[in-house]
């Protein structure tokens, strides 16, 4: 069953991880890039980039570029995989706290419920803190039960390492002293000296493990502690109020509203953590929990337990306390609830509906109980799964969430041989296009208002609202074949409407051939083809600057039928508005598209030309027409 629950489990996390999530978003850039930097030689106990993150899942991330290359699947890959590791690693958990059938329906909650299915296809590190945690925790809890010196320093050895993961790990000494505090004062712990020789042992483990960090974080505070600073509403003059909207927000997010301030990045937008089916038995696994930690078990004991080892009501307790702290990190910080920052609460949280599970196995016995809990699990995998790839997959959001235009500039990087020329805002902020670039070598990063010397056959991919755009375009040698085209659409959490991300232009080699048509200015028109749409026509047209170009001209094209009447047309500023021909020089040739919807029946009349945007008067040919007659 267990090998049963961790295949589908795996699918779920691996099931077209390709393409789903689309693109990278720029934190995952910032672990990729760190990941890259460590296949380089630079290692670290610590990367303080994008506010400093914790080193482990960054060591795995350069295990997995180094075998599968830049790609967005070598960044979530891993995650995939430690997402699917937790599954027997609750099991595992489940084992050491309750016993076998809690820990097989808790493995089963965690295969199969959506927010762990979702984290695990993101390259985020917050993901590793619960395997580890689950490992940790297993250990020393049997090496406390069974007295073995050597579980317990493993145990400590991996608690140690759980502050390598995820920033969350910095609250957990806070469990384990409540816990000490509980197993005192309920007497659980009759002998209490050996137990303190226990937690001596797998605290100096844990030392040993975690110290390397702690001496980084007393070296840098300021960069150790940059991110838990900028987010704490401790600070906030409103502090009180604020905690206490966080606290009843947190605790609905269980059943009620879910993660909204992650947009849906990690979440359906405000979808509670469990689904109707599990949140059910989950409320009645709370609320058996606290009664049975306040009543004398009625769990069959594991078998060769000694009196003074930790019992059931213990694992519960143990349960409900690390859930209790793991939970600060998004109460006590902005945007409460923030899935993401509540990571460290799995796999315990998924103890609560394996223990409502087990109360009604147990209370209608036999099949019948077998059933129903197989009937709640196998809703559960469908309910996700039908959310995840269905609901979640089709989000037009998830285009902009996951910064897919960042992902498409690089796609247009790798797709050209010519020299590369990009502004330095893509490459600092949106660090996918960084790291999806295969060859960031022969890519020229400028700032804003750098001087660029002119490259043949250079491409530029530049920020179009920055106020020196022409400047940028000295990089395109005159008297080239100009292409300029606006880059997909962008939209940040923040933006009310998307807008195009960037601008792609290229310097090709000019055309050969006699022009074929020349206006009194000098502008004409080098060349033009029209092919056939599903929805009309398209007129590729090549314009030529002339020796003396100059003013302000607009493009028009028509289709027109025989009786005069225009069916259809297009007009504006050339190369969909990027490159108008006041910035023209001597020499520029410029290519454009125009589409033109109607009836593909129809056979019209094609002109071209252009004209005066503030009085609408046409320039003339030389022969003296005020249109180009480009009809196939």
């Amino acid at each position: 069953m267990l090998l049963l629950v961790c295949f589908l489990g795996f699918v779920l996390r691996v099931w077209q991880l390709h393409s789903l999530p689309p693109g990278l978003y720029h934190d995952e850039g910032f672990y990729a890039l760190d990941a890259v930097s460590v296949l380089d030689g630079h290692y670290a106990i610590y990367f303080p980039a994008n506010n400093g993150r914790e080193p482990l899942f960054i060591y795995l991330l350069a295990l997995s570029i180094k075998i599968f290359g830049r790609t967005a699947w070598a960044v979530r890959l891993p995650a995939a995989f430690i997402g699917t590791l937790l599954i027997p690693a609750t099991y595992f958990l489940g084992r050491a706290l309750f016993q076998r059938r809690i820990a097989l329906l808790g493995a089963a909650v965690t295969a199969f419920t959506f927010y762990p299915v979702a984290l695990s296809r993101l390259g985020f590190r917050a993901g590793i803190l619960p395997l580890v945690a689950a490992l940790a925790v297993g250990a020393l809890w049997l090496g406390l039960k069974r007295r073995d010196w050597r579980l317990e320093m493993a145990g400590g050895a991996l608690y140690g390492l759980t502050f390598y993961t995820y920033v969350a790990a910095r609250l957990t000494p806070i469990a384990l002293g409540l816990f000490a505090i509980y197993l005192w004062l309920s007497g659980r712990a009759q002998n209490w000296r050996k137990f303190s020789r226990s937690f001596l042992r797998l605290g100096l483990a844990a030392l040993v493990v975690a110290l390397p960090l702690l001496v980084y974080a007393g070296q840098f505070p300021q960069v150790f502690f940059q991110r838990t600073t900028e987010i704490s509403i401790l600070s906030h003059a409103q502090a009180l109020p604020e905690l206490a909207r966080n606290l009843f927000s947190t605790l609905g997010m269980f059943w009620f509203t879910g993660d909204y301030a992650s947009r849906p990045r990690q979440n359906i937008p405000g979808r509670p953590f469990f689904d109707p089916v599990i949140g059910v038995f989950a409320a009645v696994g709370v609320v058996m929990g606290l009664y049975q930690m306040f009543r004398r078990s009625r769990f069959t004991p594991v078998r060769g337990q000694a009196r003074d080892a930790l019992s059931d009501p213990a694992g519960l307790a143990f349960t409900f306390i690390w859930m209790a702290v793991l939970l600060l990190p998004t109460i006590l910080t902005v945007e409460a609830p923030y899935f993401l920052r509540a990571a460290g609460i799995l796999p315990f949280v998924s103890f609560l509906p394996a223990l409502g599970v087990e109360a009604v196995i147990r209370r209608l016995k036999n099949r019948w109980g077998a059933l129903l809990a197989s009937l709640a699990l196998a809703a559960n995998f469908l309910i996700t799964a039908r959310a995840y790839f269905g609901t979640y997959a089709h989000d037009p959001q998830l285009f902009y969430s996951f910064e897919m235009a960042g992902t498409k500039l690089a796609e247009e990087i790798n797709a050209t041989s010519a020299p590369v020329f990009v502004d330095r805002r893509y490459w600092t902020y949106y660090t996918e296009t960084q790291f999806l670039t295969r060859d960031p070598a022969r890519v020229t990063v400028f700032d804003e208002g750098t001087p660029l010397a002119p490259t043949p056959g250079a491409a530029l991919f530049v920020w179009p609202y920055q106020a020196q755009l022409r400047e940028a375009l000295a990089v395109l040698p005159p008297g080239s074949l100009i292409t300029a085209r606006a880059g997909p659409l962008f939209k940040n959490d923040f933006d009310a409407e998307p807008y195009s991300f960037y601008s792609a232009y290229a310097a090709l080699p000019a055309p050969a051939g006699a022009w074929r048509a020349t206006f009194t200015n000098g502008l004409g028109v080098q060349s033009a083809s029209v092919t056939r749409t599903p929805s009309g026509l398209r007129l590729e047209i090549v314009w030529g600057a002339g020796p003396t170009p100059g003013g302000e001209y607009h493009v028009f094209a028509q289709a027109i039928a025989p009786d005069g009447f225009v069916l259809a047309q297009s007009d504006g500023v050339p190369a969909e508005g990027l490159y108008p021909t006041s910035w023209w020089r001597p020499g520029d040739f410029v290519a454009e598209a125009r589409e033109l919807e109607l009836d593909p029946d129809i056979r019209p009349k094609l002109i071209i030309g252009l004209y005066n945007p503030l009085t609408g008067e046409r320039l003339r040919l030389n022969l003296g027409a005020d249109f180009v007659d480009v009809t196939p």
